[in-house]
Order: C-alpha cells, then structure tokens, then sequence
C-alpha cells in the first residue's frame, strides 16, 4: 500500500492488469452493503504487452480512459492489480517479534539477499503465512518499480488517483471470501482462472491464498494435463486434507466446456463464478452485460473491496 493512506473512503475502483486485457469496477459502501456503480472490460491489441510492459504508455492511459468513462469513475481513488506471472513471489522468514513497519524495514534492507540477482529497483509487500516459533513465515511479493510506475503514471493520466497496488491472486481470494463466504472453517477450494492467453490455479484455504501454480496454454501439454500436475502439487503440499471444490474464474467464454471435464476427472465439484451474491447493483447498470462479464470482474471486485476496506 501507498504509505499515507488510511482514511476509509466510500467509493473505491478496482483496476485489473491481465496478460491480456483490462477490468474495472466501481464500488460503493452504503453502511454495510456494497453497491456496484459501474465496469468496463477492454482486451489489449496483439502483441501488446512484452515482459509485462505495454508497448505504449500513451496508448495505455487511452485504454484506461476508456474504461474510467464507461464506469463513471473519473478522479474516484482506485486499486491496480498486476498478473501473478508478472511479480516475484517468495516465502521468507523473519523474527517474530517485529511488527509490520519493522518486517518492512527489515526487506527493504535485505531484500538484495531475499532476492539475489535483481539489480533493478523494486517494489515490495508481504503478506504473514505462518507463525513458527520465533520467527514468522512471509510470502514477500516484489515487482519491478518501473513496471508498476508505468502503470500508475497511465492510470493518473486517465484521470485515476491510485492508492493501491495488488496482485491478482491475492484480490480474487479477497473477493471470493465476500461473494462466496467459506460454508465452514478450513474450507479448501482451488480457483482456475483462464485469461485469454494464460490460466492459473490458486489454491486457497479458509480464504488465504496458499500456492499458485503457473498454466502455460501454448504449451506442448494440453491444458487438461497441466491442470492435473497441478492439481497433483496441491493435493501434496495440503496432505490429508481433502480440496472440496474448483471455481471457474476470468474469460467466460473459455470456461463452461471445461466444467464437465474437470468434474469428470477429479470427482468434485465444479462451478463457474458467474453472480456477486449479497451485492447491490445500480438501477442503471446494464445487469446482462454485467452478467456475461461478471467472472472477468472478479479481481478488480477485490481490489475495489480492499479500498473500501481502508
């Protein structure tokens, strides 16, 4: 999170970098509901982002414009997600005793030996994993700062005050906690989210995010046998617990054919995200189109979530 920025504010916009597209929502708190007041997807051009750059900042404020129009959302504060596949994710372990501007301090100040062999300036979170003993396990997550600044600079440019910075994984599991809340403690569920060039499965227990695992679709593998080396992986590091089900999340029209096959081959349920239960929609939303899209919004639902969250 931007340092500063604490004062809890009523209407937030989640910002979702894909491989290969663009979602945006905007939220509204009113008391304890959520009111969605806007969204907008857009797919990049071919070929436009190289290593996680677009090929042209101009052209991506343009894009993010686009967006702010078509969701009501100019100068409203806003969270910005980037790919998984695009940040360095890594488990580290510090002293227990310190607390979170201290774990900061300490990265910051080591973060050349958590990260050996990245010259490039950095930007960095952490989430806690696990308390063990006298220290506590991190998952550090770093990205470069230039990558992030070009996107900040864009979003300004398209009239966007950015106060957040996420990453994908982490905004979905957010997001399915509140659309979907956990039936009982330690539910462990698997997310598969197919963009339009990538996939990825995100394991979560009790709503955190425990491992991901990268899909390559231009692979030699077919998608299916991917899906099931990581599933495999999973199912090894829970042990004897059990994943009780896979959600279907990200570019629709790719998804329900997989839905049969999935649930043929592993025995367990399998659903497609496709509603926001327990959310307040606009009387001027278009709800089919919101409908058709409602799986491709579901991290710019996150991050817009964890704005209001404060």
């Amino acid at each position: 999170m931007i340092p500063g920025f604490r004062m809890k504010k009523s209407v937030f916009v989640g910002l979702a970098v894909h491989h290969a597209r663009l979602s945006m929502i905007k939220l509204k708190q009113i008391k304890k509901d959520i009111l969605i007041e806007g969204f907008a997807t857009a797919d990049f051009p071919a070929g436009y982002v190289t290593d996680g750059e677009p090929a042209q900042a101009a052209s991506l404020s343009q894009m993010i414009k686009q967006l702010v129009r078509m969701s009501a959302a100019e100068n409203c504060y806003a969270a910005l997600a980037l790919p998984a596949s695009q940040v360095i994710n890594k488990r580290i372990r510090v002293a227990a005793c310190l607390n979170d501007k201290e774990r900061e301090a300490e990265i910051g100040s080591n973060l050349k030996y958590y990260l050996p062999g990245i010259n490039e300036p950095l930007n960095f979170d952490f989430v806690p994993i696990e308390n063990q003993g006298n220290e506590v396990e991190l998952q550090l997550i770093a990205a470069r700062t230039k990558q992030v600044e070009t996107y900040i600079s864009a979003a300004k440019a398209a009239e966007l005050k950015i106060k957040i910075v996420d990453v994908d994984v982490y905004a979905a599991a957010r997001a399915i906690c509140v659309a979907l809340p956990p039936n009982k403690d330690d539910q462990i569920i698997v997310l598969l989210e197919i963009d339009i060039l990538t996939a990825q499965l995100i394991l979560l227990k009790n709503g955190k995010v425990i491992s991901i695992y990268p899909i390559v679709m231009d692979a030699e593998d077919t998608l299916l046998q991917q899906i099931k080396r990581g599933m495999q992986i999973f199912s090894a590091a829970i042990q004897t617990a059990n994943i009780e089900k896979i959600l279907l999340i990200g570019h629709l029209p790719k998804l329900p054919p997989l839905k049969t096959i999935l649930k043929e081959t592993f025995a367990i349920p399998v659903h497609v995200f496709d509603t926001f239960h327990g959310v307040l929609l606009h009387p001027k939303l278009n709800v089919e189109k919101l409908n058709l899209h409602t799986s491709e919004l579901l991290v710019a639902f996150g991050l817009a979530l964890r704005g209001l969250a404060g």
